[in-house]
């Protein structure tokens, strides 16, 4: 490895791989780009290896949850003593944590030495005018499946995480794996994947395979059916994944007590799907994998109990972004308990139903830690998302979820565009005397204005805000208006820590980040890390 190839010249060029044109607005047919993926795989010299792996693979697509699923299945089959790999999208900090070993991110040494070389020799291929450079998640799917195929001694399960829709993603490019499995479905990606619910169940099932047992979990009567048709089609049989409650734990708990479901009960169908496709994996396969202790754990399972490894595996997963609870050092210059508290909650929603969950989820976690003795308690709403995503709708979802105070439960909402740069990887585009077009923020403002106005208004201030930097509204009425835009990320950031530091000691400011993975993951730079 040459000088210049260093980290920072491998997210160069990786940069170099985003086409910056929508998904839905490509310049040849999506069945064409993935036929393009089989001369990729050729080009990196990757199609006999991945024949080698397959049978270790688990494949998990879906609208909303796949990739806590794949928290999930990866954490207990860890716990069950199995070296693992894990392949994720999208990142929050750093493109490496879509590669992960052990449950950890790569680590830059293995990143840079798959690199690289895998860089070079596509870069041949497109030379020679055979298939071009693959955009940007498909290098990034071969680069996994690279990593994995050599590590193939040491890594005896691999979780695939289906990127967008299912039988045209590049994941689909490995033959048929262990087990697959499919999430929640909802209408997302319609410009892709179809306009209804059936459209998009029959891309989602396109993953399954002949032989290959496949599994679900709850889902509306029509999706339900497509995928069972397409199952058959496949040639194979969709099972519907044992739900929670059915189980209880080796030490006599109810298998809905465990501790990852603590204010986030839709997590129980994610976990039940887990439980099920990492049960499937200890049954498939080599005799090798049929050990005594995975046969234990198949009898318990059996008889309705999940097993201790089981049990570990959904406790210790973590899937930062989603439901995820941050308090924050810089809200009283680390005066400790007796100052005001700000606590971020973050979840990457952006769905119209994964909204609706995540008011659910708020509404819970934040009585969970509202100031103590019925102290002043204030929440505060930040919000961004996607062009392609309707607002109004996603807002929608939100006030569904929350109590009945609706729009009311934020004494404030803030609207701010996220840091990153979907052209560019691991660079921010905020820069000193940047002008941004915040017109899609005051968007999303009137929208949430028109949902708010039939709300109870929220209760006034104790004592006055601070001023809005570079705000759509003032600050001193900003409790009146219901919201404001502000022109970045860190600005809002450090207003919050502002605010906090204004109020009362043992008061507690709760701040709600979703929307937009990209926003918490911006979000996420600027809170302290565990």
């Amino acid at each position: 490895m040459s000088d210049s190839e260093t980290y920072e010249a491998a997210l160069a060029a990786l940069s170099g791989l985003i086409s910056g044109k929508s998904r839905g607005k490509a310049d040849m047919p999506w069945e064409s780009y993935f036929a393009q993926m089989h001369e990729f795989v050729a080009a990196a010299g990757l199609t006999e290896k991945l024949k080698d792996i397959a049978p270790r693979v688990v494949h998990v697509a879906g609208t909303k949850g796949k990739g806590s699923t794949c928290a999930m299945i990866e954490s207990i089959l860890r716990q069950c003593n199995y070296d693992t790999g894990m392949f994720t999208s999208p990142h929050l900090l750093d493109v490496r944590e879509r590669i992960r070993l052990q449950g950890e991110p790569v680590d830059r040494e293995t990143f840079l030495r798959h690199f690289w070389p895998l860089y070079r020799r596509l870069q041949g291929g497109a030379a020679d005018g055979s298939s071009g450079m693959p955009a940007y998640f498909r290098f990034l799917t071969l680069l996994a499946l690279d990593i994995f195929c050599t590590t193939r001694e040491q890594t005896e399960v691999i979780v695939l995480e289906v990127g967008l829709g299912g039988r045209l993603d590049a994941t689909n490019i490995i033959p048929p794996p262990a087990v697959c499995g499919v999430t929640r479905l909802d209408l997302d990606h319609v410009e892709l994947l179809g306009p209804t619910i059936e459209d998009i169940a029959r891309e989602k099932a396109g993953i399954f395979k002949r032989g290959t047992p496949a599994f679900t979990g709850p889902q509306r009567p029509e999706a339900l059916a497509v995928l069972e048709r397409e199952a058959e089609r496949a040639g194979t049989h969709l099972l519907r994944a044992r739900p929670l409650d059915a189980f209880r734990c080796y030490d006599g708990r109810r298998g809905t007590d465990l501790s990852i479901f603590a204010g986030a009960g839709y997590m129980q169908e994610n976990a039940a799907l887990a439980v099920a496709m990492a049960s499937a994996f200890e049954d498939s396969g080599p005799e090798a994998r049929r050990c005594f202790a995975a046969r234990e754990r198949l009898e318990l399972l059996a008889q309705g109990v999940l097993p201790e490894e089981y049990c570990r595996g959904l406790e210790a997963a973590t899937w930062p972004g989603r439901a995820q609870v941050v308090e924050d050092v810089g809200g009283r210059d680390g005066a400790g308990v007796d100052g005001a508290g700000l606590t971020f909650f973050l979840d990457g929603a952006h769905t119209p139903d994964s909204m609706r969950a995540c008011g659910t989820w708020f509404a819970a976690a934040a009585a969970a830690r509202a100031a103590p003795g019925g102290g002043d308690t204030e929440r505060v709403l930040v919000f961004n998302c996607t062009p392609e995503r309707d607002p109004a709708a996603l807002l929608a979802g939100l006030r569904a979820g929350l109590p009945g105070a609706g729009a009311g439960f934020f004494r404030r909402a803030l609207f701010i565009p996220p840091d990153s740069d979907v052209r560019k990887v691991g660079v921010a585009n905020e820069e000193p005397g940047m002008v941004r077009d915040l017109s899609w923020q005051a968007h999303a403002l009137s929208a949430w204005r028109k949902l708010a106005a039939s709300d109870a208004a929220p209760a006034a201030p104790q004592r006055p805000a601070p001023p809005l930097p570079a705000a759509a509204e003032s600050g001193e009425h900003l409790w009146a208006t219901r919201g404001a835009v502000v022109a970045s990320l860190g600005a809002g950031v450090e207003w919050l820590r502002s605010h906090t530091r204004s109020r009362p000691a043992g008061s507690r400011l709760q701040v709600l980040v979703t929307g937009s993975l990209y926003l918490v993951g911006d979000t996420l730079r600027y809170l302290p890390r565990r």
